[in-house]
């Protein structure tokens, strides 16, 4: 079983068993995000033994988690805290200062940081709403977290970003997947979705994802102009529709140009010596 990722990982300093291992974890994908031990074993190429004993390992340390009813897996926490860890060193993190918060208070609303990260959204920061019915959102918005970007507002508000070229290369590259009867499939029909998005400032989400969810969702861009990340309200039908989150738009906006205005510069890159 060799190196899925096209490099020649040998050498007596290199580990196997971790690359293994780590493969194992980036067989759960969001079209795949819970699998029996065949199927992983079926996309690597390996025994089901072998498997077995990665995935009983990768259980033990957190990084995966069996359903006791099915015994099939899925992503554990403890990537989600990793990388929510990473995260919060990015550039529009550090310019929240309080922005979220004022954000919640204001609305009543679940307030998101996204950054676009591949194909998905992953949630760099959140202020959850204790409102009346808000509580129904689940651990989908929690720090770290990966969402499907042709799903969310937030996703559809940071691909908006991407120039022409690079946004078809994107759609092109990914199945757009049925979350439920809202989600939008056809890759033309997202197409033109994100460029309406990119137009009119502002993004929507109508159940897309989940049932019951709505969201509204703005690009955040550095004082060059540059797309640093996006973000978003979301809410729990009936308490909250999409016409109470578009009355909140306004906010919405004012908070994603302050805290764009606080971003960092990015970093020149140093030349190599």
């Amino acid at each position: 079983m060799g190196s899925r990722s096209g490099a020649q990982l040998t050498g007596p300093r290199f580990s196997q068993s971790l690359e293994t291992g780590l493969l194992v974890m980036k067989a759960f994908t969001p079209e795949h995000p819970v699998q029996g031990i065949a199927e992983v074993a079926s996309r690597m190429r390996a025994s089901r033994s072998t498997i077995h004993r990665y995935m009983t390992t990768l259980v033990g340390l957190g990084m995966l988690e069996q359903d006791h009813i099915s015994r099939r897996y899925r992503l554990g926490s403890l990537p989600n805290d990793l990388g929510a860890a990473a995260l919060a060193s990015q550039r529009a993190v550090r310019a929240l200062d309080g922005e979220l918060t004022l954000l919640r208070r204001r609305t009543g609303c679940t307030a998101c940081l996204a950054l676009l990260v591949g194909r998905d959204a992953i949630i760099a920061a959140q202020e959850r709403s204790a409102a009346k019915g808000q509580g129904l959102l689940g651990v989908s918005l929690r720090r770290g977290a990966a969402l499907p970007a042709h799903a969310t507002a937030l996703g559809k508000a940071l691909l908006s970003g991407l120039d022409r070229g690079e946004l078809k290369k994107v759609l092109s590259e990914q199945s757009l997947t049925r979350y439920t009867t809202h989600t939008i499939t056809s890759k033309r029909r997202m197409l033109s979705e994100i460029v309406s998005v990119g137009e009119l400032g502002f993004a929507v989400e109508n159940e897309e994802h989940e049932t019951g969810v709505v969201a509204i969702a703005v690009p955040v861009r550095d004082l060059p102009g540059g797309p640093v990340g996006a973000l978003g309200l979301v809410g729990c039908m009936p308490e909250v529709g999409r016409a109470y989150l578009e009355r909140h738009l306004g906010a919405l906006r004012e908070s994603a140009a302050t805290v764009g205005g606080r971003v960092e510069p990015a970093e020149p890159l140093r030349p190599r010596r």
